[in-house]
């Protein structure tokens, strides 16, 4: 692959490329800050600048492979191997290395469950926070919650929380988010919490969970549960369903590892485009928002 053709006067003639299965010159030129994984280019043919997987890029050179190598592992993810097990820190990056995007963290888990509220902009702080101690008071009472102890910010740092009343879920959004976010309405409110049981933790398997709501801008709250530990279907049953009778979602969905590209495209239409797989509960008026052959169809009662 020889380019001839002239180049901008900031552009490194090592790092011109092509794509898979494309003849178009281009330059590597940038990071879009996309998301991590993808490349920025700049068509030497139509001075357009595009964004593309490394994996897709053709380099002309060891020169560019290394600089292609160097990138995909700059933007590898962060490691919160502090709290998060060495496996589920391996998974990601093993995932990141053949996909080159990041494992979604809706479904990061060995078993991930999420629940989605939706049209909620008639809510408030005050009863998020009460859906969330009703969601986590129903979860105490079934396996693996039943030995927490408490909950440990996954990204900051070790100060181990309650999360038993309303009092402590506020006291533990407004710790772990900046002031600025409960004073605007376009910023999600989000906590981002591992069990922290010393040797239980160890014995049963970490617990992930990360809880989200912006009620003014967006209209939607979320809770993703990621089990980093075997657990069979009754128990998983059990869980959703303690999910659906105290948050009170519009969908709730499961799934469990290994992951691939297949779940970043299952989706019930534009309802909840972030859980992989086949809902196990669709309210009344997800079901109504639907298009398609769902359109209008009533869920069945949940299984209990």
């Amino acid at each position: 692959m020889d380019y001839t053709g002239p180049l901008p006067d900031w552009a490194d003639p090592r790092l011109v490329v092509q794509l898979e299965g494309d003849d178009e010159y281009l330059v590597i030129d940038h990071n879009p800050h996309t998301y991590p994984g993808r490349l920025g280019l700049y068509s030497l043919r139509d001075g357009l600048s595009v964004t593309a997987f490394p994996r897709d890029v053709v380099p002309a050179n060891d020169f560019a492979a290394g600089w292609l190598a160097g990138y995909i592992v700059g933007n590898e993810p962060d490691a919160y191997d502090d709290v998060l097990p060495e496996s589920r820190i391996t998974r990601e990056r093993d995932f990141y290395a053949e996909h080159q995007h990041p494992l979604d963290e809706t479904i990061a888990g060995v078993a991930s469950i999420n629940a989605r509220a939706i049209n909620v902009e008639e809510s408030t702080d005050a009863a998020e926070y009460q859906r969330i101690t009703d969601l986590l008071a129903a979860l105490a009472a079934r396996e693996p919650f039943r030995s927490v102890k408490g909950w440990v910010c996954v990204t900051d740092w070790r100060e181990s929380y309650p999360l038993a009343t309303v009092g402590d879920v506020e006291r533990v959004f407004r710790s772990l988010n900046n002031g600025y976010v409960f004073d605007d309405p376009l910023c999600d409110r989000v906590i981002h919490v591992a069990n922290d049981d010393g040797a239980a933790a160890s014995r049963h398997g970490t617990i992930e969970l990360i809880v989200r709501f912006c009620p003014e801008a967006y209209g939607e709250a979320s809770v993703t549960i990621n089990l980093e530990m075997t657990i069979d279907d009754e128990s998983m049953t059990a869980i959703a369903m303690a999910i659906v009778d105290s948050y009170r979602p519009d969908v709730v969905t499961v799934s469990t590892a290994p992951h691939g590209d297949d779940h970043f495209e299952s989706r019930i239409d534009d309802v909840y485009v972030h859980a992989p797989g086949a809902p196990v509960f669709l309210s009344a008026r997800a079901v109504a928002g639907l298009d398609g052959p769902n359109s209008g169809r009533t869920p069945e009662p949940p299984v209990r």
